[in-house]
């Protein structure tokens, strides 16, 4: 494992420590700076956790690596990324659909804005990797 990434890990840590230390210190609590902060914090612990094992059972490491770069795992993964963002957007597309029909107008324009973005987002990626590849 690199330096660099440990070191990243160790700041991810630490900016989610103090994200929810200043959160605590604040006279009212705010639920997104609270997640924000318990999502850094527990990546940056789990990732500092993993390079240190790491670094303790260099064979374990290379295991992992070479599972990592199998052709059939990185099949697997694209699949599963792929199947989640279909069902993702026929999830906000009921969703949308449902806001819009109990008369909350706002949060069904929210969702339909969203699989919008996402469906500009993936038909921009798929012409970059397209060309690229």
């Amino acid at each position: 494992m690199k330096n660099g990434h440990m070191i990243f890990h160790i700041i991810m840590l630490a900016a989610g420590l103090a994200i929810g230390i200043v959160n605590a210190l604040m006279p009212e609590s705010n639920i997104a700076l609270i997640s924000l902060g318990a999502g850094l914090f527990a990546y940056g612990l789990a990732s500092v956790i993993r390079d240190i094992r790491y670094r303790t059972n260099p064979g374990r490491a290379k295991q992992v690596e070479i599972r990592n770069r199998d052709e059939r795992n990185i099949y697997i993964a694209e699949k599963a990324r792929s199947l989640s963002f279909i069902i993702t957007i026929l999830v906000l597309c009921v969703l949308g659909t449902a806001f819009q029909l109990l008369g909350q107008q706002s949060y069904g324009q929210l969702c339909l804005f969203i699989i919008c973005g996402a469906c500009i987002l993936y038909y921009v990626l798929y012409l970059v990797l397209r060309n690229r590849y």
